[in-house]
């Protein structure tokens, strides 16, 4: 089910750019589910990047997650959201090699 959950966040956040950050942020959050605690280290994604998707997805931006926490919300930047697309989308490569390698030895 996961991995149905990372796709169509995915798509979705492609789909709908005012809530792009939920969705890249629920990529992760099916990732953690799928693979457990040690997701990031799994998929050999660094700690820091790893935060700063947690830490866009939660900021006082439009396009987060958290948007009815804060008031004076603003939009993401071009740089921000580039930063947060870049994360997912290495976790998602890193997903898909790790299950290609994991098919290849059954």
């Amino acid at each position: 089910m996961s991995r149905l959950i990372i796709l169509t966040s995915y798509y979705n956040s492609v789909e709908d750019p005012s809530n792009e950050l939920v969705y890249l942020y629920e990529v992760w959050e099916a990732l953690k589910r799928e693979l457990g605690k040690k997701a990031d280290r799994i998929l050999n994604i660094p700690v820091h990047d790893r935060k700063q998707l947690e830490k866009l997805a939660c900021k006082n931006l439009k396009q987060g997650r958290h948007r009815g926490r804060f008031l004076g919300l603003r939009d993401a930047t071009a740089k921000e959201l580039d930063e947060a697309r870049s994360v997912t989308k290495a976790m998602i490569i890193q997903y898909l090699q790790l299950l290609e390698t994991s098919t290849a030895q059954s």
